[in-house]
């Protein structure tokens, strides 16, 4: 498990100071890029009343989730984030591109980069948007889309390997 959660926290500690308020608020903003690439995703399927509908059925979770999100788990809603966000990225780059292609396709890699940091069980996910790249638009896997994607992964994934070089490939041994 990756410590972005904790950074987060840091950060928001360097620049509000340390208190229980300054812990939840890196919750709040993780949840908030969560909660926006759900409604994106709900847009980008059908429309706007989808990606409002989908949004608050995300914001509304059942009461066992509710106490969840309101502690830090080590990585867990980080991962389920950078997923929705690559979901979103991906579906938009595949049927509604940006003007600006390059730096979203650089985007859509760190956040896969940083669901793969911050847990391993995000794999599955990225895969399946892989997948889904490519049996939908099976010709942005070719030039340059895919080669700054995964400059963008391993950017976002960069300390999960550079960790895992230098201890032996622990994380590798444990799931073994």
């Amino acid at each position: 498990m990756g410590t972005l959660e904790p950074l987060l926290a840091g950060l928001v500690f360097w620049l509000a100071g340390p208190s229980t308020l300054a812990l939840h608020f890196t919750l709040i903003l993780v949840s908030s890029l969560a909660l926006l690439a759900v409604y994106g995703l709900g847009v980008e399927l059908k429309d706007h009343r989808l990606g409002l509908l989908a949004a608050l059925y995300w914001a509304l979770p059942p009461l066992f989730l509710t106490f969840d999100g309101l502690y830090a788990t080590g990585g867990h809603l980080e991962a389920v984030t950078s997923g929705a966000v690559v979901l979103y990225g991906v579906c938009r780059l595949a049927f509604r591109p940006p003007r600006r292609e390059r730096p979203f396709a650089l985007l859509i890699g760190l956040a896969a980069g940083l669901g793969w940091w911050c847990s391993l069980l995000v794999a599955p996910f990225l895969l399946a948007c892989a997948l889904g790249l490519l049996l939908a638009r099976p010709r942005l896997l070719r030039g340059w889309r895919p080669w700054i994607m995964l400059a963008g992964y391993l950017l976002g994934s960069a300390p999960f390997w550079w960790w895992n070089l230098t201890h032996d490939f622990m994380t590798f041994q444990a799931i073994e």
